[in-house]
């Protein structure tokens, strides 16, 4: 793929969307909050982006959540939202991001 620009924030009106699937990609901005609406979601792949800002800590509504591939972006929080680190309790088993130069995470599966 080589898609470029945003998210909209109206991805987060597709209630049945089970797989967010968008690495290697130029795509830029904010991870849209409104995703966090979304029940039935399993995974997020946005790995190889552009993205920036915080990490949105409605990631962690996600209680199906299993996969989130968050690394090499350009996430500027301090860490990780503890809201998604308690995703861990559940049922993510995956969770890669930019821990060890970019943000901090005590809870991350995978630090790039």
């Amino acid at each position: 793929n080589y898609v470029s620009g945003t998210l909209p924030t109206e991805l987060g009106q597709l209630s049945k969307l089970t797989r967010i699937w968008i690495t290697y990609n130029q795509i830029y901005g904010e991870i849209p909050s409104e995703i966090g609406s979304l029940k039935s979601l399993l995974a997020i792949g946005s790995a190889i982006n552009s993205f920036g800002g915080l990490i949105p800590s409605e990631l962690g509504l996600l209680e199906q959540m299993e996969q989130l591939y968050l690394n090499y972006n350009n996430f500027n929080g301090i860490e990780m939202p503890d809201e998604i680190c308690n995703l861990r309790n559940n049922k993510l088993t995956t969770l890669w991001a930019d821990c060890i130069a970019k943000i901090g995470c005590n809870c991350c599966t995978r630090c790039y």
